[in-house]
């Protein structure tokens, strides 16, 4: 199991958990205000779900060792 595929699954997780229950938190920060704007609340969520969904998947083939860091793939190749 890799470390890093496992903070991915969480960090994942959390991104899609935020888009799913709608957490104000997320949503009305600072920094995302003007995206909001752009896109509206449902845009942004959708955005973050489909973001959090592919960490989630990466993560879980990370942490398999299905794909793993550039460093193992090029000590295999040698």
């Amino acid at each position: 199991m890799q470390p890093f595929g496992l903070l991915l699954i969480l960090v994942g997780a959390f991104c899609a958990a935020a888009a799913l229950f709608d957490w104000d938190f997320v949503f009305e920060g600072r920094k995302v205000r003007s995206h909001v704007a752009l896109l509206g609340r449902g845009g942004m969520r959708a955005i973050y779900f489909l973001i959090g969904a592919g960490m989630i998947v990466l993560g879980a083939l990370a942490a398999l060792g299905v794909i793993g860091a550039a460093e193992e793939t090029h000590r295999h190749m040698r």
